[in-house]
């Protein structure tokens, strides 16, 4: 097999000069490609990733909006939390006063009220920290009066109150009134 060897020396000097600069001109392309294109190529990439992420979150605007104008869905969506934040008390006073005049308007005896430690939920709320606030109360009073009671603690109530337990003793036979213990918890909310 024979060699095929390109002898430079025969080639004129205008030749020399092209093949120099066409070997110059391929090295400044590779150089670059690799100076330029690759981390343009990588930032063109991340910024199509950020623009995925911004056309998702427009969409999500878009649908909790439907339809309307933004800065009229954002005035209602805080309307909305306001009125839920009065779901939530501010103190535990407000709770017990709360609790003692439902009482009150039933002609409900409250024996005794125990508030109890708070204890912080795990489940939050997006920006807030929700907290239980445990409740132990002993009553007397009648039968409808309890039902009543409870019945306004479930639906009337102005803060969120689960009822986890309930006790009712009669008094003896003939006995209208009765006492009873219960032990709910009022659901707290604040700002993080």
């Amino acid at each position: 097999m024979k060699k095929i060897i390109f002898p430079l020396n025969k080639l004129t000097k205008e030749q020399k000069k092209i093949i120099y600069l066409s070997i110059f001109t391929f090295g400044l392309l590779i150089l670059a490609w690799a100076v330029v294109y690759r981390p343009l190529g990588r930032q063109y990439a991340l910024a199509r990733k950020e623009l995925g992420l911004i056309e998702s979150q427009i969409e999500e605007i878009n649908r909790l909006t439907s339809g309307k104008e933004l800065n009229q869905a954002v005035k209602e969506m805080k309307v909305e939390l306001s009125g839920l934040k009065n779901y939530f008390p501010d103190t535990d006073e407000k709770v017990i006063y709360n609790l003692l005049e439902a009482a009150k308007k039933l002609k409900i005896q409250v024996k005794s009220i125990s508030p109890f430690a708070k204890k912080p939920l795990e489940d939050n709320a997006s920006g807030f920290q929700m907290e239980e606030f445990p409740v132990s109360l002993r009553l007397a009073c009648e039968y409808r009066s309890l039902c009543e009671y409870l019945y306004s603690l479930r639906n009337n109530f102005p803060f969120l109150v689960s009822i986890n337990e309930v006790n009712i003793q009669g008094r003896g036979e003939g006995e209208p009134q009765l006492d009873a213990s219960l032990k709910i918890s009022v659901y707290s909310a604040r700002e993080r």
